[in-house]
């Protein structure tokens, strides 16, 4: 997963830096995730359709919900189930409660 200068998401077979992470506290067990090379942006999920995309920092939405969980914020979770060995990523949007970060060949979701 990486994220270019202007904070598109694509997947790479290649390491140049633009894949490399940032996972950051937030408080009450939530982690924000943002680009190492452009600390900028951040991993969000849309509250309009549950589509993951990056948003520069000035333009991530806050929650108008009570819960706090806002576009930018996730849960790292250990992996359901006893098959999967590993983590996975949540949405900690109260919108988009439940959805997991994923990516096929072509695309992230």
């Amino acid at each position: 997963l990486r994220c270019d200068m202007m904070g598109n998401l694509s997947l790479t077979s290649t390491a140049k830096g633009w894949e490399v992470w940032r996972f950051m506290e937030c408080g009450e067990g939530k982690l924000r995730i943002c680009s190492w090379m452009h600390s900028d942006y951040f991993l969000c999920c849309s509250p309009e359709n549950g589509k993951v995309k990056t948003r520069h920092a000035t333009k991530i939405e806050e929650s108008d919900d009570n819960d706090g969980g806002n576009m930018d914020e996730w849960y790292v979770e250990k992996a359901p189930g006893q098959e999967f060995e590993g983590v996975v990523i949540r949405s900690a949007s109260s919108r988009n409660f439940g959805h997991y970060l994923c990516h096929t060949k072509k695309r992230i979701f």
